[in-house]
């Protein structure tokens, strides 16, 4: 006799690990935009500066 938890376990498992997964490429997905937001305005700050002087 299957109990209702061990029938659902690896199924939920799986979609513990799967969402798991995609949570983790969000967050990089998220913090390579944010680096880009950061980095990108100071490079052309910069590259405005060596243009001027």
């Amino acid at each position: 006799m299957y109990h209702n938890g061990y029938a659902l376990n690896p199924i939920g498992f799986y979609f513990l690990k799967h969402q798991h997964f995609e949570r983790i490429y969000l967050y990089v997905f998220v913090i390579s935009i944010h680096l880009l937001g950061v980095h990108l305005p100071q490079m052309s700050q910069r590259h405005n500066r060596n243009v001027r002087a």
